[in-house]
């Protein structure tokens, strides 16, 4: 199945708009579903920069990069 399959485009934007994500899927290791939590953060100041995104994908963890915030 795609992500959206069944929804028209104003509806997924203003799902996401008001900050709705979809699940990560569970089959996703842990490290690639924090970054890509992080990644779909609603504000851009709270999402990895692309030096983050390269150091975590060149084997750093994600814990080593940035912090969350909760």
């Amino acid at each position: 199945s795609e992500p959206y399959e069944d929804a028209d485009e104003p509806t997924i934007r203003s799902f996401v708009t008001a900050g709705e994500r979809l699940p990560v899927p569970d089959d996703i290791p842990q490290e690639f579903a924090k970054l890509i939590t992080a990644a779909w953060k609603q504000e851009p100041h709270q999402r990895p920069t692309c030096q983050q995104l390269l150091e975590v994908l060149k084997g750093a963890t994600v814990s080593d990069v940035f912090s969350f915030e909760h």
